[in-house]
């Protein structure tokens, strides 16, 4: 299972969310990696945020967002985070950077096919939606 860290933060302009650059340097991604043996999604997600941007994070719902690879490969589960401070500069060459979200929905479809581009805009979009009404609740109950 492939687990994706969509992690988002307030910005000047609004929401951001972090992309890093594919191992190849020519697309921009989500953070992400492989579940390890017994290792649950939250997990999987903070980790690779760590290890490929440099960010820690922590999770802000235990809702998780689905999407069976078109391939019918790999299970592509993302999960919304919020940073939680630097940890280190992440892995080389990945160039982990904050967008506004319309730029991130254009870094994303960068060298994709379309129906993938499309599929990672609505993955965003949804986490965007998930991460806004967990901050509206927390604002609520402070």
């Amino acid at each position: 299972m492939i687990v994706a860290a969509l992690c988002f933060r307030q910005g000047p302009g609004g929401l951001q969310v972090l992309l890093v650059r594919t191992g190849d340097g020519r697309r921009w991604a989500f953070p992400q990696g492989s579940a390890r043996p017994g290792e649950e999604a939250p997990a999987t997600a903070l980790r690779a945020l760590t290890a490929q941007s440099g960010w820690r994070g922590r999770t802000i719902s235990p809702s998780l967002l689905h999407w069976i690879a078109p391939a019918g490969l790999a299970r592509f589960v993302a999960l919304a985070v919020a940073p939680a401070g630097r940890a280190g500069t992440g892995e080389g060459g990945r160039v982990p950077s904050w967008f506004p979200l319309t730029d991130a929905s254009e870094k994303l479809a960068e060298n994709r096919a379309g129906p993938a581009a499309a599929r990672l805009v609505v993955i965003l979009t949804e986490a965007a939606a998930l991460f806004r009404r967990q901050a509206e609740h927390a604002a609520a109950g402070a």
